[in-house]
């Protein structure tokens, strides 16, 4: 409209995040690297099926987690505290069902 301004706030800076994908989920390598990026407090995260990686890693033994309906029992039979929610936060590892999360 003429004579109206407009004003916008400034973009909030963002922390940058690190974003991996596997390609083979039984890696002893990207195990080893998945611990150690937790043991240096990054906070790790997985949606879907794909909590079977960091499962495989150990990092969900006896933790609350979650993952896709299909990969409960699995991620169960691994030693994960599978908890029937669409997003599971335990401090430094969050997890998520997937596409209904």
């Amino acid at each position: 409209m003429p004579g109206r301004s407009r004003t916008r706030a400034p973009p909030q800076p963002r922390r940058p995040a690190d974003v991996a994908t596997c390609s083979n989920p039984k890696d002893p390598e990207v195990h080893r690297d998945l611990v150690r990026a937790q043991e240096a407090g990054v906070t790790i995260a997985s949606v879907c099926t794909g909590v079977l990686v960091l499962s495989a890693a150990g990092l969900t033994s006896g933790r609350p987690c979650t993952t896709h309906h299909l990969g409960k029992a699995d991620l169960a039979a691994q030693g994960g505290r599978v908890i029937d929610a669409r997003v599971v936060d335990d401090g430094n590892l969050v997890t998520a069902g997937g596409v209904t999360s």
